[in-house]
């Protein structure tokens, strides 16, 4: 687990949906990831607004990617952070 600091929080990338005309769903490879929406994995003790499991929009240029046991994952500050996904 990454336990962010102060006002960083820890995020993954959502996966693009695809559904073929009938309705399944699609399986799509690691290049197909929405850009800049993540899922919140985990917060620094400074973010009080956002929660684990959020959904939201990031300014993609400002995250940091790191890579665990082939996992990627993006630390970004709070401040990029730019809306919550309802």
């Amino acid at each position: 687990m990454i336990k962010p600091l102060d006002n960083y929080v820890v995020l993954k990338l959502k996966q693009k949906e695809v559904k073929s005309k009938s309705g399944i769903l699609l399986q799509l490879s690691k290049q197909d990831k929405e850009d800049n929406i993540g899922i919140i994995l985990n917060c620094g003790v400074e973010v009080k607004d956002i929660n684990p499991n959020d959904e939201v929009v990031f300014k993609e240029h400002y995250a940091t990617k790191i890579k665990i046991q082939n996992e990627e994952y993006l630390i970004v500050k709070r401040e990029d952070i730019i809306a919550i996904l309802v």
